[in-house]
């Protein structure tokens, strides 16, 4: 069989096909070559990275269970250190408080037994001294006038005239001094009385001929 050449320029240099084509020959020994080498290659490459994947995952799941016990494990070792600080503070509180309590008892049974008693024993009530001394010698009770009682002070002091000053100090205010004039009965003279308060009712007069009237408390 004779081989034809197209008459196209363009068809010159393109190979025919066929069996007995010693380049169509090359080409295919070439790439079967290429394909069987290539083949144990790509298979490698896919088994080493699936292994990779599987290696990453079974490590991502490790480590996210180890990192869930240390979450545990602290969530655990803090509850336990907060529940032991409150049964502390409680602890502490309770004492403290006991403390206080027997503190403030021993303070208030010391401020008890210090506290001075304010029991007072009933004192006698006694009647106060008279301002001016009553009843000594050469002194006359004279009568009474309002409650008052009028004494002459001396013997030189009649009672009459004693009467007579005791009615004109009559109203006179307690703790008033008062100047007064009364006239004697007996002598008929009538006489100025210097009479100085001696407070609670009592007056001291003096005058006249070295007379004394004194008018006693009610």
């Amino acid at each position: 069989m004779s081989q034809r050449r197209d008459e196209d320029a363009d068809t010159d240099s393109f190979a025919i096909i066929g069996g007995d084509n010693p380049w169509d020959q090359a080409q295919g020994q070439a790439y079967a070559r290429q394909r069987g080498s290539t083949g144990p290659v790509v298979a490698l490459v896919v088994l080493a990275l699936i292994a990779v994947a599987l290696a990453i995952a079974v490590w991502s799941w490790l480590a996210g269970g180890s990192q869930k016990d240390q979450a545990e494990a602290v969530a655990t070792s803090t509850t336990t250190s907060t529940h032991s600080s409150s049964s502390t503070k409680a602890s502490s509180t309770t004492s403290s408080s006991s403390t206080t309590s027997s503190t403030r008892s021993s303070t208030s049974t010391t401020s008890s037994s210090r506290r001075p008693s304010t029991s007072t024993e009933p004192t006698s009530s006694k009647p106060s001294p008279p301002p001016i001394a009553l009843g000594q010698a050469g002194q006359s009770q004279c009568g009474e006038m309002g409650g008052h009682q009028i004494w002459s002070g001396n013997s030189n002091t009649s009672c009459e005239f004693a009467r007579e000053v005791g009615y004109a100090l009559a109203g006179t205010p307690d703790g008033q001094d008062a100047k007064i004039k009364a006239t004697s009965p007996v002598t008929g003279q009538r006489y100025t009385m210097d009479c100085r308060s001696l407070r609670n009712g009592y007056f001291d007069c003096r005058g006249g001929d070295s007379a004394q009237v004194i008018i006693s408390g009610r």
